[in-house]
This record gives C-alpha cells, structure tokens and sequence, in this order.
C-alpha cells in the first residue's frame, strides 16, 4: 500500500501536536516570594522546557478574584498563544477560569474552554482545603500530594466532575542543595514547621458542631497512623450517622487543622526529650513550653524557603510529622537533595519507594520509641546512604518525572 506525502507529513504533525504543547502555568503575586509556590512553578517551567513544552505564566493579585484588567490580559494572552494545558498550584487562580467569551449565547463560554485546554489543578494540601471546586472547566484534572486524595475528593465533592486523578507529590530540585560536607554538619536534628496554638484548644467549642468534632479528634488521636478520612467513614459507620459531604468536608477540615498542630507538638516535645542537639524553625514554639526546652534545644523564628534549604545542608537528620501519611510534603524531597535524613511518619508510599533507605520511620502511636530511633540513627554511619538516597530522589522524583505523569493522564483515554 502507497502512503502519499501528504499522509506522511499529516502524521508527523500530529505528532508534534500530540507531543510538544504550551502550558500557562498561573500565579500569584500576593504569596510570600521565594516560598514552596514559587518553586514549584520554577520547577515545572525547567521541566516542560527539558521535555520539549513551552510554558506561559500569567500572575494575578487575589486568590479568589480576579480584577478586570486580569481577565483582559489573560484574554489577549489566550488570543495569542495556543494553550493546551493550564497548571494551577493549589487551586488559586480559580477565579481566572469564570472568565467567559461570547459564543452566541446568553451566557457566553468558559475562557478555557472556548480553547479546549486541560485544567490541572495541582494540589498542594488536603482536598478540603484547596478550592478545586471553584474551577470552571469542562476538562478538569486533579494532580494529589497523597494517594487517599482522590478517595478524598469522591467523598467531600461527589458532584465535582473530574476527567481522571494522578499521584503528583512533590519534587526534588537540584538546585535547592546548600549541602555542606557530612563531617561539618552541626545540627544533629531539624524541624521546620509552625505550630498553630490556636489549633491546640479546639476552636469548635462553641460551634453546633462541637460534640461530633470532638467524637472524631478523639478517635483520631486514638488511631494517629489512620489517614483522617477513614477514621471519620469508621465514626459515621459504627454510629450510623447521616452524614452529607459538606458535614464530612466541615468536621474535616476543623479537625484535621487541630490534628496537625497536636501532632507536630507531640513528635517534636518527645524528639526534643532524645538530648540530640535539635533546631526548631517556626512559629508558636518560643511561646509554648519556653521553659521546659531541654538545653539541646535551639529555638528560631520562621525562615524563608531558601535559608530551609541552607539548614538542613546543615543538619544531619530532620523530623517530619505530617498527615500526608500515604504520600509526601515538599519538605521530604528537599532534605533528600541535602543529604538530610528524613525521619517521618508518612510511611504509606515513602516506605515502598525508599525501601526504607534514606529515611527513618516512626509511629504516631510509639512516639515513646522516637528517641531511640534518633539516637540509634545517629549513630550510625549516615554519608553514603544520603548519597545514594540523593541520587535516588534527582533520578527519579523531579519535576520531569511529575510532569511526565500529568502528561501520561491527559494522554490517556477517559
């Protein structure tokens, strides 16, 4: 059979078509410069660039709202550029997709659907927190820092209609290693993290909503290890509670903000009782206990994302409570590209990926067990393993490989 040359060069460019595309990638000018959303971005934009993509950003200056000169812009931005997929750090630059076009109709069409183009909503916290919902697109995608996440979405925005869900946690940077030689490291262990005092007393009380807030903080701090969502199915099930999503949405939001803060004070207040020289970042922590720190302990107040970077090419081991307990924060892939040993309780995905190398595992559960667990660690040669797990994480955790996994979604069918 012949092949005309007409059918010969139809195919290539669909195949540039298909493979080289533009991302607009939105962001926002009132978030702390120099943070994990700018880094994110500049990530992505390096990656798309190292795959062949081009990318466009287009910033706004509320989350939530979006002025009339923006929606202008971002429309003449459109008009001259071919826009396959927008990428949207968590969900803030939501109110840039109600702009419409006129197509005839009374209503007018979605911006981005008037060009066809894939709307990533790229989550950076818990789905209750990010404004996913607030999206218009007909081609919306969700990419999660954690695999319970789109269980999570199913639960708490059933009606929100999704194309398909990817496992997108964050990246390792090769840019963001400040690490110094393992014999100069003089902090044995790190944390970086504020403690919401506020959180600690459980502001509910005087809501209507108290008794059964309360009934699942309790379950949760009873059962720490459990991602938060399935303790509450569990509440709902064995009370046999009419529960709509927006009740689940609400008794999660309030206390998992309560169940961070309780957290991190725990595993940080039995990490600082081990007597390694310890360094406490954040805010909420020169207040609570200022007293009772044991002299190992150095407090410091907030630091930018870059002098992150620096401390913990300082540190030998950094502790990490998180409720992403089958996925990952941002703070994990940056200690790995220092040579930092994450010791953390996230241990659903972490632990099979890692096979345990490079990082340490604790329970929420055990917290009694920490100490040792740090001393032991420190204890032991730690160079080479951070070597090998720093490779491990720039070959195959950057933002190339995550952005490879959004493309494999929109490439596949739904």
């Amino acid at each position: 059979m012949s092949t005309s040359i007409f059918g010969i060069i139809s195919s290539a460019t669909y195949i540039l078509q298909q493979y080289r595309m533009r991302f607009l990638l939105l962001g926002q000018t009132n978030v702390t410069p120099g943070s994990f959303f700018q880094d994110y971005l500049a990530g992505i934009a390096q990656a798309a660039q190292e795959l062949g993509h081009e990318t466009v950003a287009f910033d706004s200056a509320q989350i939530g709202d979006a002025s009339t000169a923006e929606r202008e812009a971002l429309y003449r931005l459109v008009l001259n550029h071919d826009i396959d997929v927008v990428i949207d750090p968590c969900c803030w630059g939501y109110a840039l997709s109600k702009g419409r076009v006129w197509d005839g109709s009374s209503q007018g069409e979605a911006l981005f659907d008037s060009i066809d183009a894939a709307y990533i909503g790229l989550l950076c916290d818990q789905p209750y927190y990010q404004p996913l919902q607030g999206i218009i697109s007909n081609r919306l995608y969700a990419a999660v820092p954690d695999l319970t996440h789109a269980a999570q979405i199913a639960l708490t925005l059933p009606q929100l209609q999704l194309r398909s869900t990817c496992f997108v946690p964050p990246a390792a940077r090769v840019e963001n290693d400040r690490s110094v030689p393992w014999s100069q490291r003089d902090i044995d262990l790190l944390y970086i993290g504020n403690l919401q005092r506020d959180a600690l007393d459980r502001p509910w009380r005087q809501s209507p909503e108290a008794p059964r807030c309360d009934q699942l903080a309790d379950r949760a701090l009873a059962s720490p290890d459990v991602p938060l969502h399935e303790v509450m199915l569990d509440m709902v099930r064995e009370e046999q509670l009419v529960a709509t999503p927006d009740d689940m949405t609400l008794w999660l939001q309030r206390v998992e903000y309560f169940l961070r803060a309780r957290l991190r004070q725990d595993a940080v207040h039995s990490a600082a009782a081990s007597g390694l020289h310890m360094t406490i970042v954040g805010e909420g922590w020169e207040a609570h206990d200022r007293h009772h720190w044991p002299s190992t302990v150095t407090i410091r107040p907030p630091l930018s994302y870059e002098e992150f970077f620096v401390l913990a090419g300082r540190s030998k081991m950094a502790l990490d409570a998180s409720t992403y307990l089958n996925g990952a924060n941002d703070r994990i892939f940056n200690l790995l590209v220092n040579r930092c040993l994450p010791v953390t309780n996230a241990r659903g995905w972490l632990e099979k990926e890692f096979a345990g190398q490079g990082m340490r595992f604790y329970s929420m559960t055990h917290l009694d067990d920490l100490g040792a667990l740090l001393q032991q660690t420190l204890s032991t040669p730690l160079a080479d393993e951070m070597d090998a797990a720093r490779s491990v994480a720039l070959e195959r955790h950057t933002w190339r490989q995550r952005l490879g996994t959004i493309l494999d979604m929109l490439r596949a069918p739904t």
